[in-house]
């Protein structure tokens, strides 16, 4: 895409190696959710309410900010670089520390309101964990997955 490209729904990308998505402005959807071999490259910013990855053959380069209420990344997933600042919450396990991941990115150092106010209920692990849960984020898997397959927010603001 030659220039901004703004996306009033989710960009999913659940990929075995084929698609690209090139974007040499800045990148605006409602939820990103990237999974196996995706590839996403923006020259500018990124701003979503919800920017989600999942397992690590991909290629993710954002030459600007990745603006999210929250990021989370699981299955070893860690953007290839982010060259501007990294906004909002994000959720990964520990293994993966953002302070020395090789994103060149800053967290943004905004206090981190609790889950239970930037995500919708459904998504929040409560009780015996499920087999795909994200147990150490907090997060259900399965219900992530198919709230965003299906259109719905993620998040509880407007």
């Amino acid at each position: 895409m030659d220039g901004d490209l703004v996306v009033d729904g989710n960009i999913t990308d659940v990929d075995d190696g084929a698609a690209a998505l090139i974007v040499l402005g800045n990148l605006r959807a409602r939820n990103i959710y990237l999974a196996g071999d995706a590839k996403l490259v923006v020259h500018g910013h990124v701003t979503a309410e919800t920017f989600v990855g999942d397992m690590t053959d991909k290629l993710v380069m954002i030459h600007g900010d990745l603006r999210a209420t929250v990021s989370i990344f699981w299955n070893e997933f860690c953007p290839d670089l982010v060259a501007g600042t990294l906004h909002g919450r994000t959720l990964a396990p520990a293994y993966l520390d953002l302070s020395t991941a090789p994103i060149g990115c800053l967290a943004d150092p905004a206090p981190e309101a609790p889950l239970s106010r930037l995500l919708a209920p459904e998504l929040l692990v409560t009780g015996a964990p499920g087999p795909d849960d994200l147990t150490e984020i907090g997060i259900r898997g399965d219900a992530l997955r198919d709230r965003l397959l299906g259109g719905l927010p993620l998040t509880t603001t407007p």
